[in-house]
């Protein structure tokens, strides 16, 4: 039998105040997919300048952490992979994401 996704979780900075933790669950079943596309469609999409701009949006992202969505928070989450298998970040307990997975 196939893993399950549980859980996605974002860390940036996560052990500061101007930091952001984000957990999107995966109550429908469609989270995996919807993370796998949008993965996709960044990597066919990519421009080495693209990067920084990932890293600003997830700061930006941070100064209204109360209020994010989780359709703004997804593809947050696709721009901390792109920036972790770039090695921009160097994930952490404080940076990157964490997938939870049920066997």
């Amino acid at each position: 039998m196939a893993r399950k996704l549980i859980s996605i979780s974002l860390f940036w900075e996560n052990d500061k105040p101007h930091g952001l933790g984000k957990t999107l669950n995966n109550d429908d079943g469609t989270l995996q997919d919807l993370f796998d596309q949008l993965v996709a469609e960044y990597e066919q999409n990519m421009e080495p300048d693209h990067l920084a701009g990932f890293l600003e949006q997830i700061k930006d992202a941070a100064k209204h952490k109360h209020s994010l969505t989780p359709e703004y928070v997804l593809p947050l989450m696709a721009n901390m992979f792109m920036l972790e298998k770039h090695k921009v970040i160097v994930p952490d307990e404080f940076n990157g994401l964490l997938f939870h997975w049920q066997d």
